[in-house]
């Protein structure tokens, strides 16, 4: 697989997942489920290692996608700068996520706080993920863009995408 593949294939895991696992972490904070709690810190700890290849690929294919007809350079960078700051914050979630986990071994007294921290941290985490995800899918889609779409048509007035026509 070339890195715009491994890109498109892994980067709705931290995305989708972040959103999923704060859900499950609030909902087992709440409820005091240590069980799902540390599913949750586990998780977390699973998206951020999985957030390096979706950050270093994503890297790569910036510059297999710059001049393809039809991308937005402005979406492109915009995508590329919030996604360090996605991939920055997804590692920090992990870490906290991380230490909540190890933090009776590693001597932290509260870690009924540090899981709320990293809620804290899931949520700007999952804000930012959203918001670069949506900045993804403008790069290459002009409807996504605002902008208007013109659909050509054959001889016969069907769209070339309809199934069928040709």
């Amino acid at each position: 697989m070339d890195p715009l593949q491994v890109h498109l294939a892994l980067n709705h895991f931290p995305i989708i997942g972040t959103i999923l696992c704060f859900v499950v972490l609030l909902y087992g904070l709440i409820k005091s489920e240590e069980a799902v709690t540390r599913v949750a810190l586990v998780i977390f700890v699973v998206l951020a290692v999985i957030s390096i290849p979706v950050h270093n690929s994503g890297e790569e294919a910036e510059h297999d996608v710059e001049e393809v007809v039809g991308v937005s350079e402005h979406f492109l960078e915009e995508h590329e700068d919030m996604g360090h700051w996605a991939y920055w914050l997804m590692l920090g979630t992990g870490v906290l996520a991380l230490a909540t986990l190890l933090g009776p071994r590693i001597k932290i007294n509260n870690t009924k706080a540090l899981a709320m921290v990293t809620l804290l941290a899931a949520a700007v985490t999952a804000g930012t993920m959203i918001y670069v995800g949506s900045l993804g899918g403008k790069i290459r889609r002009p409807d996504l863009r605002g902008e208007t779409v013109e659909h050509h048509e054959h001889e016969h007035g069907h769209d070339h995408d309809t199934p069928g026509h040709e």
